[in-house]
């Protein structure tokens, strides 16, 4: 029973945080890099007049240009990781316990994940631009410089984050691959 539960929870969305835990998120270099990314861009803006505005449409126009192909790339690798390989392949890998390769699986859906949220907080931000447009409203310069700063490194966070993984998905399907060569010669071997 409790392996069957432990089974279920792999196999939930939380299966992902389980494998790849907060500690390993929070502790790993595309995080800090975007932590220091976000603190260097909230930084400089305190003392460089930035037109929080344009830099929140500039944004928002890469983010349109840019993640949904990158979604595609990490949904395309990530698909030869999940498809890819024979049966006699995949009981390899179970039989020999390699552990690597859920995390692999995790650091995929994980970044998958991740770029999504991206796409979303600017499908979410053109909404808010389109909705208080037609509504014409008129706030206060310092109330939209600032929430557009806040807007701008929350979002710089997440972009720099989901870039700064894109050599560990690329370095996950490199790995995935040279296993899957390495598992087959010896399953050849034999």
């Amino acid at each position: 029973m409790n392996k069957e539960l432990d089974i279920k929870r792999k196999l939930s969305l939380r299966g992902i945080f389980l494998i790849y835990n907060l500690n390993e998120i929070f502790k790993s270099s595309p995080f800090w890099i975007a932590i220091i990314i976000t603190i260097i861009y909230s930084i400089s803006s305190s003392f460089i007049l930035i037109n929080q505005k344009g830099f929140s449409d500039f944004l928002i126009s890469k983010i349109d240009g840019l993640f949904p192909n990158l979604i595609g790339f990490s949904l395309g690798g990530y698909a030869i990781i999940v498809a890819f390989g024979n049966t006699d392949f995949l009981k390899k890998i179970a039989k020999s316990g390699m552990p690597y390769y859920e995390k692999l699986n995790a650091i995929f859906a994980f970044s998958i994940l991740l770029q999504v949220f991206v796409l979303f907080i600017s499908f979410v931000s053109q909404v808010f631009i389109e909705v208080t447009k037609s509504l014409q409203l008129n706030l206060a310069f310092d109330f939209c410089q600032l929430s557009n700063l806040c807007y701008n490194s929350f979002t710089l966070f997440f972009i720099s984050w989901s870039l700064a993984l894109i050599p560990y998905v690329v370095s996950n399907i490199f790995i995935f691959g040279e296993t899957h060569h390495e598992l087959l010669k010896n399953l050849n071997d034999n």
